[in-house]
């Protein structure tokens, strides 16, 4: 049986999680499953393309605007939850970007 310090523990995180950005959430998470396939060259590589699409994601911007600018403001994500989120939402953090100045590793 789960003690309520336990509960209490994983509501937090159920809540801590509603309040991110789904794509976010679901990206980590993918990141998270495949991290201990790759080597570390590979997972910084990876990070590297992830933060060079995020430069232009409109999540990254709406979550900047409600953190940032408006504080307390409600973001409006591009998927509203967990659920709405399309695989290749996710997938398309992983292409890496025509032109881009490779990581120097």
């Amino acid at each position: 049986m789960a003690s309520s310090k336990t509960d209490a523990f994983y509501t937090n995180i159920v809540k801590l999680l509603k309040d991110q950005c789904p794509v976010s959430v679901e990206l980590i998470y993918l990141l998270i499953r495949n991290a201990e396939k790759l080597t570390l060259r590979e997972c910084f590589i990876i990070d590297y393309q992830i933060i060079e699409h995020m430069a232009t994601n409109y999540d990254f911007k709406e979550g900047v605007r409600c953190v940032l600018m408006e504080k307390g403001a409600s973001p409006k994500w591009s998927y509203p939850t967990l659920l709405d989120v399309k695989s290749e939402a996710v997938d398309n953090f992983l292409v890496p970007i025509k032109n881009s100045i490779p990581l120097p590793i």
